[in-house]
C-alpha cells in the first residue's frame, strides 16, 4: 500500500485500525506514530531494514548505511519502541553505544517521544508509573512490564536482568570510531568486550542487531563479517551505500539531483570522510598507492595481429596454506601488446583468488594458461622466494615459460608503489567489468584486509616493466599458428607484423630456433 494514499490517510484517522497495523508491523508504526521524522519517501533500502527488525527469527543481524540514512532513526529509536508495544512485546531491551554520552542520547530521544508524542500517549500511553523513577540510563515502562537499558563500551553489563528476563533485543549503535580502531589492542579490546560481555549477556533467543559503519579492515564490524561469511556464525550482513555500481543514490527522493549530491559531497568538503561515511569504503590512514580515479578502461581487446602484440603473461601470488585463515593464492593475466611509450596492458577479467592445496594450484594454472592460449603463447611470473620459487621451477620443468620474479626487501606497498605508474599513465588498463576485487584492493591497500591480487599484479606489472627494458629480451614469432616467446639475439627481431625484418639469423638464432622446435622463419614468411 502506498505510503501516501488517500486510503492510508483514512486509516490513521480509525484509531483502532491505526493501532492493530502498528502492533502487527513495524513499518506502519513507524510511519503512523513517528511520521515527524519522515521528510522523504522511504526508500527501499530502509524497507528492509525494517523488515529485519520484524523477522525476530534472525538473530543476528549487521547493518552498514551511509551517515544520514536514518538508519539509527529506524533501528535504535523506532524498533526500540515498537519491540516493547508492538507484537514482539519484548520485556527488556538493552541499547549499547561507544561511549556513555552517546547511550545516554540513544535513551533521551527513546524518552522523548514517551513524554511529548500525543499520538502514541494517547493510543498506547501513558508510559510513566508514579512508582518507578526514569533514570539516565535506563526506562521502565511498567504499563508493559518493560524495561529499556542503555550502556557503553567497557560497562558491566554481567547479569543484567529485568525480572525473570534476560535482554531480549540488544543493539550495538556505533561502537567504533576512528580513534577506537587505530590500534590492534583498541580493537581486541572492542571485539572481546563484545564476544565475551555482550553476547553472553542475551540468551539463546536474544536478537542481536550490530547498526554502523566500515572503518577498518580489523573492526568489530569486519571480525564478525569473516565469521559469518566463514561459516563460523550465523548471521545475515546487509550494506547500503550512498550510492550503487551505477552511481544512483539509494536514497533517490532525498537526493533526487546531481545538484542535491554535489551539495552533500561540497557540506563534506573531504574525499576520504565521503568515500568512509558514505560510500562504505574502508580508506587506510596512509597515503594512498593508487586512487580510483586513475584507473582506465578499454571496451574491447585489440586483435593480436597488427597492434604489436607481444605475449601473454600471468602474475601469481602463492599463498602456503588452504584454510579459512589463510591468505588467497591468486593469478592476475595481461596481454602485453607494444614496447616503450607504446607499451600498453591489457589486464583480464575475473582473475583467480581462492585458497588452494599445491595440486590444485598447479591444476589451476594450467587451466588458466591453457584457455589463453596455451604453454606455447603465456609466461608465468612468480616471486622468487622460497615455496614460490621452487613452484616456478615445477611449472618450468613442466615445459611452461615460468619465471621467478625478485622482489628483493620491497615490502608489498613498495611493490606496488613500484607498479602504480603504469596505472596512473593509462599503460595498464582494466575491462569493463569482472576486476572490481583487484580494484578495490589496490586502491584500498593498506586497510583490506587481503591484498593477493594486488600483490599478484605488481608481480605481473613489474616483470613486464623489467622485460620491456630488455632490448634483446623475448620477442614473439610466429610459427605454425602459435605464438611462441624465445630469446633471440638482437640481429633476428620482428615488426609489429611479426615479419621478420632481416632476411636471416647468425648461426646462435639458427640453434635457438631449432631448440623450440620451429622452422625456417624464411618459409614461414615467404621470405627470400
Amino acid at each position: 500500500m502506498d505510503i501516501n494514499s488517500k486510503i492510508f490517510k483514512a486509516i490513521i484517522k480509525n484509531r483502532l485500525i491505526r493501532k492493530t497495523l502498528a502492533k502487527l508491523s513495524h513499518y506502519y508504526f513507524f510511519h503512523i506514530y513517528l511520521a515527524h521524522h519522515i521528510q522523504y519517501e522511504t526508500a527501499p533500502f530502509q524497507k528492509e531494514i525494517i523488515s529485519i527488525t520484524e523477522n525476530f527469527k534472525q538473530k543476528f543481524a549487521i547493518l552498514l548505511a551511509f551517515r544520514g540514512s536514518a538508519k539509527s532513526t529506524l533501528v535504535s529509536l523506532s524498533y526500540t519502541i515498537w519491540s516493547v508495544i508492538g507484537k514482539q512485546n519484548l520485556k527488556f531491551i538493552l541499547l549499547i553505544s561507544q561511549t556513555q554520552g552517546q547511550a545516554r542520547q540513544l535513551l533521551a530521544n527513546i524518552k522523548s517521544e514517551f513524554e511529548s508524542n500525543e499520538l502514541l500517549r494517547k493510543d498506547f500511553g501513558p508510559f510513566e508509573d508514579s512508582n518507578e523513577i526514569w533514570r539516565s540510563n535506563s526506562l521502565v515502562l511498567a504499563r508493559y512490564k518493560s524495561k529499556i537499558m542503555a550502556a557503553s563500551l567497557g560497562e558491566s553489563i554481567r547479569g543484567y536482568k529485568h525480572g525473570q528476563y534476560r535482554p531480549q533485543l540488544i543493539i550495538l549503535d556505533d561502537i567504533e570510531d576512528n580513534n577506537s580502531i587505530r590500534t590492534k589492542d583498541s580493537r581486541d579490546k572492542t571485539y572481546n568486550f563484545v564476544t565475551s560481555d555482550v553476547i553472553p549477556a542475551g540468551d539463546i533467543e536474544t536478537k542481536y542487531l550490530l547498526v554502523g559503519n566500515l572503518l577498518h579492515s580489523d573492526s568489530v564490524v569486519m571480525r564478525f563479517k569473516n565469521e559469518i561469511e566463514d561459516g563460523d556464525r550465523d548471521g545475515i550482513i546487509k550494506k547500503y551505500p550512498f550510492w550503487d555500481k551505477d552511481k544512483k543514490p539509494l536514497w533517490a527522493t532525498k537526493f533526487n539531483t546531481k545538484k542535491s549530491i554535489e551539495k552533500l559531497k561540497k557540506r563534506v568538503g573531504n574525499d576520504k570522510i565521503f568515500r568512509q561515511e558514505y560510500l562504505l569504503e574502508i580508506v587506510s590512514n596512509e597515503e594512498q598507492v593508487i586512487e580510483r580515479k586513475w584507473i582506465q578502461r578499454y571496451d574491447k581487446l585489440p586483435l593480436f595481429v597488427g597492434n604489436g602484440y607481444r605475449y601473454t603473461a600471468i602474475g601469481v601470488d602463492l599463498a602456503i596454506s588452504d584454510k579459512d585463515s589463510a591468505n588467497f593464492t591468486s593469478f592476475v593475466a595481461a596481454h602485453v601488446f607494444g614496447r616503450g611509450e607504446n607499451l600498453k596492458i591489457y589486464i583480464l577479467p575475473h582473475p583467480v583468488n581462492k585458497r588452494m592445496k599445491f595440486s590444485e594450484t598447479e591444476d589451476q594454472l594450467k587451466a588458466l594458461v591453457e584457455s589463453l592460449g596455451g604453454k606455447e603463447r603465456v609466461k608465468i611470473y612468480i616471486e622468487s622466494v622460497g615455496y614460490q620459487e621452487a613452484f616456478a621451477q615445477r611449472m618450468s620443468q613442466l615445459g611452461y615459460y615460468a619465471y621467478g620474479v625478485s622482489v628483493h626487501s620491497a615490502s608489498k606497498r613498495e611493490r606496488l608503489l613500484f607498479v602504480s605508474n603504469t596505472v596512473r599513465a593509462g599503460k595498464s588498463v582494466f575491462p569493463p567489468s569482472g576486476t572490481s576485487e583487484l580494484e578495490d584492493q589496490m586502491v584500498n591497500f593498506g586497510v583490506e584486509k587481503y591484498d593477493d591480487l594486488a600483490d599478484a599484479f605488481s608481480i605481473l606489472i613489474k616483470k613486464i616493466m623489467e622485460e620491456d627494458k630488455q632490448s634483446d629480451g623475448p620477442i614473439i614469432v610466429r610459427s605454425s599458428g602459435l605464438y611462441q616467446s624465445v630469446q633471440i639475439n638482437r640481429h633476428c627481431y620482428t615488426n609489429h607484423l611479426g615479419l621478420m625484418k632481416k632476411d636471416w639469423a647468425d648461426r646462435e638464432d639458427q640453434e635457438i630456433f631449432k631448440k623450440y622446435g620451429m622452422k625456417n622463419p624464411r618459409r614461414i614468411y615467404g621470405l627470400p
